[in-house]
């Protein structure tokens, strides 16, 4: 990109006198790089077989290749005692460096479960060049339809990942010093005990550390099982705790295995070496007990760490010779958190913020990550969804998550099933400027029955919004 490129800043160009647009300072990485970002409309239901498929020009043969997936999954339709995977190829192969990129759901009862689903992970030792990487759906036992991409906009999202992380603090990137902690190990760990634990070494006293968490979590029966991070041996206080929880209660035998994510900001952590750990216990705001939940069964765990500043505003880098410059692909990141809040609702406004956006050619991002359920009717569909300034995004695509529950041995019953959610993607085309961001809960559509939802059961609620540049 050259120099006459503008890029605004505080309503300033690069080539305006004392703009803060562009920075020379000193980083020994390039943390990320070469994004690509593809809203997925279409819809895949199959037994077994090959789902979309992209093409990346990887550029580097050192960087960890990153592939994310967010949206619809449906797993085992009609099929008692089945399980469904989800898995990614790289070049015709599953990722071994480290784990297989995968999503997999078990569950004991006959059920039509359309609900959101997020799954990411790096995978190191893929060379630069062009590179196809294919989404897989397979049955890992009985013979129920597997389903990707129902009644929702998704998207599939691949980077490059610094191998090598540095030594400097690198003062002028919002995000650098990323580590992928990888486990495949299933524990029936509860007690609050640790299920995996990694070593990392934070090297500015000035960032906070953002975390997380992929992988499958359990919990039988009517009970609570909470997962949470701990850093250095104690829970984060600022702003609070990053957790989530599983309670399924109702349902003729309440036995989910399935991949979650979940994620959030910790500040005040000097630099330093930092014990990150993932725990297990009980959920303190619930009157039952942990009853045996498990984490890890089936697929890969994962826990991403990366050092961040919030709020630094530098979009690009000048090179040594003052001339070429570099976008930086993440910049201006601001983080909310809620303590958690149990707001039932039908349809309405869950959190509202006001983000000021810097540039108006960069994308903006969004990550909400709360427990979330449906309370109501069989054939009820509940979507969570954002909205910038009071219209949802049309470029490339809304920003949604569905949950749509059909218990075919409880249909009289109302079945509880909170979980960790997420809504996430990414929007073009929004102006620099105050932006108002609003995550809002209503029908899927009007073919189906309003219910109400609960959001915000017990555990924190966090939004993290930033701007990127893709390419």
């Amino acid at each position: 990109m050259t120099e006459n490129v503008p890029i605004i800043l505080f309503g300033k160009s690069k080539n305006s006198p004392g703009s803060s647009a562009w920075s020379s300072a000193y980083c020994d990485e390039t943390p990320v790089s070469n994004v690509v970002y593809s809203g997925w409309d279409g819809q895949l239901g199959t037994v077994k077989g090959s789902g979309p498929s992209f093409t990346y020009n990887k550029i580097q043969d050192s960087t960890g290749l990153r592939i994310e997936f967010s949206g619809t999954i449906r797993a085992a339709f009609q099929c008692v005692r089945c399980g469904s995977l989800f898995f990614f190829h790289i070049n015709g192969i599953r990722c071994r460096n480290p784990q297989s990129i995968n999503f997999f759901e078990y569950h004991t009862t006959s059920r039509n479960r359309m609900e959101h689903g997020s799954v990411s992970g790096i995978c190191w030792g893929v060379p630069a060049g062009i590179t196809t990487i294919n989404i897989y759906a397979k049955n890992t036992s009985g013979d129920g339809e597997a389903y990707l991409g129902w009644n929702a906009y998704s998207y599939f999202k691949f980077e490059e990942i610094e191998a090598n992380p540095g030594q400097s603090q690198c003062e002028s990137l919002t995000v650098f010093n990323i580590m992928d902690f990888a486990s495949l190990d299933n524990i029936r760990v509860k007690d609050e005990n640790i299920y995996m634990s990694g070593s990392y070494l934070k090297r500015s006293s000035n960032t906070a550390l953002a975390v997380y968490w992929t992988g499958n979590l359990h919990e039988i029966g009517a009970n609570c099982a909470r997962w949470y991070f701990k850093f250095n041996g104690a829970e984060c206080a600022d702003p609070g705790t990053i957790d989530g929880a599983v309670y399924m209660a109702n349902d003729l035998r309440s036995d989910t295995y399935r991949t979650f994510e979940f994620s959030g900001v910790c500040k005040g952590i000097s630099a330093g070496v930092v014990n990150i750990s993932l725990h297990c216990g009980v959920c303190p705001w619930n009157i039952t007990t942990s009853g045996n939940p498990s984490t890890g069964w089936y697929t890969a765990s994962r826990i991403r760490v990366e050092e961040t500043r919030l709020g630094l505003d530098t979009s690009a880098l000048l090179d040594h010779t003052g001339k070429t410059a570099t976008r930086i692909p993440i910049f201006n990141r601001q983080y909310w958190w809620w303590p958690a809040q149990d707001i039932i609702m039908n349809v309405g406004t869950l959190y509202t913020v006001t983000y000021n956006k810097k540039s108006s050619i960069s994308g903006l991002k969004v990550l909400w990550s709360g427990n979330a359920q449906e309370l109501g009717a069989p054939y009820g569909c509940s979507r969570w969804y954002f909205t910038f300034n009071d219209n949802e995004c049309s470029n490339p695509g809304k920003i949604e998550s569905i949950k749509f529950n059909v218990y075919y041995e409880a249909l009289n019953e109302v079945v509880y099933f909170n979980n960790p959610f997420t809504v996430q993607g990414t929007c073009q085309g929004i102006s620099a400027g105050d932006v108002t961001v609003t995550l809002k809960v209503g029908l899927c559509g009007l073919n189906y029955v309003e219910q109400e939802t609960l959001t915000s059961w017990g555990t924190k609620t966090s939004l993290m919004i930033e701007e990127t540049f893709h390419g």
